[in-house]
């Protein structure tokens, strides 16, 4: 479970750094303000919702459906112990696992502790946001209310709340009406919905560095709609850009509201004057169609092992699901030698995945009276039915493995039953403990 939510973590990642580098080089400088802020909002949507989604591919079907099925992938693990099965050491390869599980949680630690450190960030803004709604004396305009501030705070808005000082940089009153417009706008444009929805994702990943530059981008798209909106034509639009000027050193109040000031100033008056992007340049979005393609045909194949083929899964958690799987997993060695293969089974994913060794004939080596051939399968097990399974990719014809339980329910061995010629010959193994 936790190596699956780390998996999600980075995938999710990836997703958001593919969408973040697009929008960089192609579509930064356009003047799209709308498309562009649809564009991140469904960037940042589609590389939380992405991972999660694999299509139901047989990647083995198309990948190796003509010639030899065989997927060489040798076995580390496997091949030590074929190559030294009489040194074993169960001890090691507990501590080995335990030194791995330890690491994974010390990650998960470290991980949660920034989560709660940024929760207790956004809790604080928000407490602050209403502390000032609390505190401040507010008169309802239409769906509006504004909050008239005593302190010296830049004007903000936060869903329907214009906060402003009414004495702020004894602004004219002209001045203060273009700066009410301009959050009034804010409001109409429910931007603090998109801010909240940043602010979530940048808890759960906290870690990633895009979500600054993800959450920087955003807010100066907001302010580029609305300064389109707000700014006109003509000498209008020079009065808002020298108050832009004159309230460019002010610094915005809280990160969960909309405001007409902030540190972006020169480039949103670049935007005023920058000639409008043409009709054509809304064609660049497409761009986002191929990118969700590749990415879904990536996790489909990256995560195809997510597909269970297992009896009794509806209702059952992952977590269930895996206890229930981890009973076949193993070293399996053919009760007679020199035997067909040595087999090692593996739980990945939910899914159980076999990795068979060919064993050369009776040769001492190191003490031991068979030798590896150098070649290696793997693949994974679909459920038949009981304890039976089917492999199908190792060879051109499938092979059924139907595993042996004792009285307990424990896994002692296993058939492995495979054809050979005209013939089907079935193989017994009996599992390492």
């Amino acid at each position: 479970m936790a190596n699956t939510f780390v998996k999600y973590l980075l995938e999710s990642s990836l997703c958001l750094l593919l969408f973040v580098a697009i929008y960089r080089l192609l579509i930064s400088n356009l003047t799209h303000f709308s498309w562009m802020r649809f564009y991140l909002i469904c960037g940042l949507i589609l590389s939380l919702v992405l991972p999660l989604i694999i299509l139901p591919i047989q990647w083995n079907t198309i990948l190796f459906s003509s010639g030899s099925s065989a997927i060489p992938l040798p076995s580390k693990h496997l091949e030590t112990f074929v190559n030294d099965i009489n040194q074993i050491n169960l001890a090691r390869a507990f501590s080995l696992f335990s030194t791995q599980m330890m690491v994974l949680y010390l990650i998960l630690t470290v991980y949660l502790i920034g989560v709660v450190f940024k929760m207790y960030s956004f809790s604080k803004n928000l407490n602050n946001i209403f502390s000032f709604i609390k505190k401040n004396p507010k008169v309802k305009e239409g769906n509006y209310w504004i909050v008239n501030l005593k302190n010296e705070v830049p004007a903000f808005s936060f869903f329907n709340y214009i906060f402003i000082n009414n004495n702020y940089k004894n602004l004219s009153s002209h001045e203060l009406q273009l700066i009410k417009n301009h959050e009034i706008a804010h409001v109409k444009q429910y931007h603090t919905l998109d801010l909240l929805f940043v602010e979530i994702a940048s808890i759960v990943f906290w870690f990633n560095p895009l979500m600054s530059y993800f959450r920087k981008s955003i807010q100066e798209i907001h302010e580029y709609i609305v300064d389109e909106r707000i700014a006109g034509e003509g000498e209008n639009k020079k009065v808002y850009a020298h108050l832009l000027l004159n309230l460019a050193s002010d610094s915005k109040a809280f990160n969960l509201s909309t405001s007409f000031t902030g540190k972006h100033i020169k480039r949103r008056i670049f935007m005023i004057a920058k000639q409008r992007t043409s009709e054509k340049g809304k064609l660049t979005f497409i761009v986002i169609i191929p990118i969700i393609s590749i990415l879904l045909l990536s996790f489909s194949y990256l995560g195809k092992s997510k597909s269970l083929n297992f009896r009794n899964t509806q209702g059952k958690s992952p977590w269930a699901i895996h206890l229930e799987l981890q009973k076949y997993c193993g070293v399996y060695l053919p009760s007679k030698r020199p035997g067909p293969v040595a087999m090692e089974i593996q739980l990945k994913n939910n899914t159980l995945v076999t990795y068979l060794v060919l064993i050369a004939k009776m040769k001492p080596v190191s003490g031991i009276p068979w030798t590896q051939d150098p070649a290696s399968w793997t693949t994974e097990l679909n459920y038949v039915s009981g304890n039976k399974f089917n492999d199908g990719s190792l060879f051109k014809n499938a092979n059924n493995i139907e595993f042996i339980l004792n009285n307990s329910g424990e896994v002692t061995g296993c058939l492995l039953t495979q054809r050979e010629g005209l013939n089907f010959v079935t193989h017994e193994f009996i599992k390492q403990k």
